[in-house]
């Protein structure tokens, strides 16, 4: 090899070396919010499950009484 080519090797391995690092790493503040909106996602679930179970309750309720209803005689 001559002059030319050991420069050309030397100028390689500087490329090579000044290749940008690349982070796939979120910002903090992010992560957090991202985890917050979740937390909040999963108390709203847990809400209107909460709301949806008291409705059907109250709608067996409804139920018993109107089968009561049609069980007992009339009233004239």
């Amino acid at each position: 090899m001559g002059k030319e080519g050991d420069e050309a090797e030397a100028q390689e391995d500087v490329m090579v070396m000044k290749e940008p690092e690349i982070e796939n790493k979120r910002e903090p503040e992010a992560e957090f919010e991202k985890q917050k909106a979740k937390k909040e996602r999963k108390q709203k679930a847990l809400k209107e499950n909460e709301m949806d179970n008291a409705a059907f309750k109250d709608f067996e309720t409804a139920i018993k009484h109107h089968l009561l209803l049609s069980i007992t005689p009339k009233r004239h």
